[in-house]
């Protein structure tokens, strides 16, 4: 007997076969083509033997047995609003085709139809599966459904966005791409998996065939496709008719495939099944081939390929690539723009074990979803520790050294506390030098005085130990950076201690330990000791932790007042460090206290005109600002302004400052106008004096776009900033942490023009570019995700917007305690969503806290905060239809504003 030629006139001649006779039948038919047979003998085993013609959905599948020539669709036909062009694609029960789509707009979609001959109940239910699955899901690397149907015969077709891309490993290898590059979009394929999951649904077929790269704008996008044999989780309905997986029956691709999928038993299949298939994946991209050649697989028959993925432990990739034949390890190290050596020693390590983890036989020892095992391939990429790895002190180390990439690598966790170091102690160098000529010129003027009178040598060798006193507090302080702090962040010395946690841990430890060591080290040096805190403060600072400086730099004023005196300049200046440690911590209170106290030594000393006095009503102008008063900010700003325009020319950059200040509450006051002309002015000016790249002019031009917007002068708004992004990642370079703060604005920009897509599309990629440069824990990481959160929202995204609001809280929460105000401020975006939907019972518990926790501040602070929280509140009452409770807010409202 003649093979058949077509695979449904196999698998129909089969089906009227005996059962004992079909596996004669399908050794002559299929030819040694193992991959044919498997899916002919899956669909043998998913149908049953004996009821198949029971089993048919439509009268169609009959006739397709009886007769001898099938009607099939082709291009050029129309089912319903669609017009068939070509096909492009066909699973193992489907055909996908492009078609035009005609009204109610037209454009070019993809057609997805069952196949003729394999429209039985238990394929249409799980096609109708994959139908309701993707009309579940809304994610940007996930294809969406546009449409379903039925053609006259009955065979179901769904429309879903037409991809026009490559294998996700053909793009790779195509590109040439890096292997940081791969992992970039294989970390985009885990968050579209994720997000899967959490709709309910498992995808169950992951392989390169299913996910296509598209390029978007220039930015390489992957688009997750083909849910046709995803099964529902938790229990949730796709369908309501039932699907059936046959005792027998293989779900899947056998190269991509879970052991627990391979099992013949009623093992419930999870969410980690597709993890399994992502690390497959992800193998593939590393090394151009998979654990398991699908081909070897089927050429050993079911029950060996069974026992291969339950049982057999696949290499490691590096160990893989290593063992290929020298051609093709040439080849994929060429596809990834590397020498074999390089890509091998890449492999070796990190990626190793990642993978591995993932491809793990027991599901409970892999990651447990999609989003631990991306965070995992984050780490290796900012060189931190990854999880799947054993965490060993030298393993720890190593990452201690490779991590931060603002610093020089060879200096690694300690390079801020080196450049601190190196800054500070060139300043007391300096000093020091200095202190040393004044003390030589004391010296020789004591040496004239032993002539004078008793009264001219006293006041001569006053002096003199002044003047020595300086030059030894400046020598301990730069002995003890030259010595104590930088060999207590000496990394080796780290190391042996076993003291191994991360970069920014490593460099405050290492100025804990130094503080710890002054009390006993300088006990009867008091201006020593008050050098030091002050310099160790300033470190903390520049480590991002003023919270830990604020003690020392109390310690240094009290110290400096006992014994210098509150006019000394050195007190001065740590005073007036201690109250900007104080501003930027929210204790308004305290700030405007220390700051009161420089201004009036200043104002007693210098005059109250003087340029150094007016910096510091500067200073309390703005620390009113960030409080909320921003009547007596305002007052005290066109003060100052006036007072410098009349002593200083109009290119100073103390002018162009208290411009800028004073545009910034003309706008938060609603005097739009006015503000944007301030803005313009100050723009001019900055750029005239300092530039158009400066960092000044591109904070004003950032500041303008958004009054532009809030005058709704949108394309000037847009203009500016799009401007402000262009000119700072030609300055800087496109890594620049700048850089990212200025897509964030010009996203807000977007937002607040309406451009909501567009807001989203660049806050996505600003908070990818954070999470990658400074953690996904980072304030400014933070602050992209509350703007990508309200833009979520504006587009009806609330599930999106309410997991991204929900991080930053339990983030914040994490790091600064679960009742601390700023994240009680950052409910306020969770309620905002629940308001949203219009779940005001949610809402209104979180907006309450929110309020209460803002009003329990005693020194005044947060009431621009207190006003938006009442606010907030007004609205919610209005809209659930509640007028007192609106009314007694509303009251509220007016009495905060009135205190402005």
């Amino acid at each position: 007997m003649n093979a058949p030629e077509g695979e449904e006139t196999i698998f129909a001649e089969a089906l009227r076969l005996p059962p004992q006779e079909r596996a004669a039948y399908l050794d002559r038919a299929t030819s040694g083509n193992a991959e044919l047979r498997q899916r002919i003998e899956s669909l043998l085993g998913s149908y049953g033997a004996g009821d198949f013609l029971e089993q048919a959905a439509v009268p169609q599948l009959r006739r397709t047995l009886d007769l001898t020539v099938p009607v099939t669709e082709k291009p050029g036909e129309t089912i319903g609003r669609y017009k068939l062009r070509e096909q492009i694609g066909e699973g193992g029960c489907g055909v996908v085709y492009v078609a035009e789509q005609t009204e109610p707009v037209r454009r070019r979609v993809a057609l997805k139809i069952i196949k003729l001959g394999m429209d039985t109940k238990s394929v249409i239910a799980r096609f109708e599966a994959e139908r309701q699955a993707l009309a579940l899901m809304d994610h940007p690397n996930i294809a969406k459904v546009f449409d379903a149907g039925a053609t006259e015969t009955g065979r179901p077709y769904f429309v879903m966005e037409l991809v026009r891309g490559m294998k996700i490993t053909e793009y790779c290898d195509g590109k040439k791409l890096s292997t940081r590059e791969r992992l970039d979009l294989f970390i985009q394929v885990c968050q579209a998996i994720q997000h899967a999951h959490q709709k309910g649904i498992i995808h169950r077929d992951i392989k390169p065939s299913n996910i296509l790269v598209t390029v978007n704008d220039g930015v390489a996008v992957p688009k997750v496709i083909d849910f046709g044999i995803a099964k529902a989780t938790s229990g949730q309905q796709l369908t309501d008719k039932t699907i059936y997986t046959a005792f027998e029956q293989f779900i899947g691709t056998p190269a991509y495939m879970s052991p627990e999928q391979a099992v013949l038993t009623s093992v419930h299949i999870d969410t980690r099944s597709d993890i399994y298939a992502l690390g497959v994946l992800l193998y593939e991209l590393l090394t151009g081939k998979t654990p398991f050649e699908g081909k070897e697989l089927l050429a050993h028959g079911l029950d060996e390929m069974r026992r291969t993925l339950r049982e057999k432990e696949p290499v490691r990739p590096s160990t893989r690539l290593s063992t290929l034949p020298e051609a093709e390890r040439t080849t994929a190290a060429q596809h990834r723009d590397l020498d074999a050596p390089k890509l091998t020693s890449q492999l070796r390590g990190d990626l190793d074990w990642i993978v591995m983890k993932a491809l793990e036989k027991d599901r409970a020892r892999r990651y447990q979803t999609a989003n631990s095992f991306a965070h995992d391939l984050q780490r290796y990429l900012n060189n931190e520790p990854v999880t799947a790895r054993p965490a060993s002190r030298l393993y720890q180390f190593q990452k201690l050294v490779r991590r931060n990439k603002l610093a020089v690598v060879a200096i690694g966790a300690v390079a801020a506390v080196l450049l601190i170091g190196l800054f500070v102690s060139t300043i007391f160098g300096f000093r020091e030098r200095a202190a040393r000529v004044q003390a030589t010129a004391a010296e020789r003027k004591a040496e004239r005085a032993l002539t004078e009178s008793n009264q001219q040598r006293d006041n001569a060798l006053k002096e003199q130990r002044r003047a020595d006193e300086q030059a030894a507090i400046a020598q301990a302080v730069s002995d003890f950076l030259q010595n104590d702090l930088l060999r207590q962040a000496d990394v080796m010395n780290q190391a042996e201690s076993g003291f191994t946690t991360e970069p920014d841990l490593t460099i405050k430890q290492a100025l804990r330990r130094a503080s710890e060591t002054v009390e006993q080290r300088f006990a009867g040096q008091p201006l020593v000791r008050a050098a030091i805190w002050h310099t160790l403060a300033s470190s903390f600072w520049s480590v991002g932790e003023p919270r830990a400086g604020i003690e020392l730099m109390e310690r240094s004023v009290a110290l400096r007042r006992e014994h210098a005196g509150a006019t000394n300049q050195e007190t001065i200046g740590a005073m007036n460090g201690l109250a900007v440690f104080y501003r930027a911590t929210r204790q308004e209170a305290k700030a405007l206290s220390m700051y009161e106290q420089v201004l009036h030594i200043r104002e007693a000393t210098l005059g109250s005109n003087h340029v150094d006095a007016l910096a510091v009503v500067f200073d309390i102008a703005e620390t009113h600002y960030s409080a909320g008063r921003l009547a007596e900010a305002e007052r005290l700003h066109e003060r100052t302004l006036e007072l410098r325009r009349a002593q200083l020319p109009p290119d100073h950059p103390h002018i162009h400052a208290s411009m800028h200040s004073l545009g910034r509450i003309y706008q938060d006051t609603g005097r739009l106008n006015e503000a944007v002309a301030l803005f313009e002015e100050t723009l001019r000016l900055r750029r005239a004096a300092r530039g158009l790249d400066h960092l000044r002019t591109l904070e004003t031009m950032t500041d303008l776009a958004a009054a532009y917007s809030a005058a709704r002068r949108t394309n000037e708004a847009v203009r500016t900033a799009a401007e402000a992004l262009a000119l700072t990642e030609k300055k800087l370079g496109p890594d620049h942490p700048e850089v990212a703060l200025r897509m964030r604005s010009l996203g807000a920009t977007y937002l607040a023009t309406g451009r909501t897509s567009e807001a989203i599309a660049l806050l996505e990629e600003t908070l990818r570019r954070q999470k990658a440069r400074m953690g996904p824990e980072h304030k400014s990481s933070l602050a992209t995700r509350t703007l990508l959160a309200k833009a979520y929202q504006a587009a009806g995204r609330h599930a999106d917007a309410l997991s991204l609001a929900e991080e930053v809280v339990t983030i914040r929460s994490k790091q600064l305690g679960p009742t601390h105000v700023s994240t009680m401020l950052s409910k306020t975006e969770v309620a905002r969503v629940w308001a949203g939907q219009r779940k005001f019972a949610e809402a209104e518990p979180l907006l309450l806290s929110v309020y209460e926790a803002l009003d329990q501040q005693s020194d005044g602070a947060f009431r621009t905060e207190m006003k938006s929280a009442a606010t907030e509140l007004v609205q919610l009452y209005s809209n659930w239809n509640r007028p007192a409770e609106a009314a007694r807010w509303q009251a509220k409202l007016d009495g905060l504003n009135r205190q402005n």
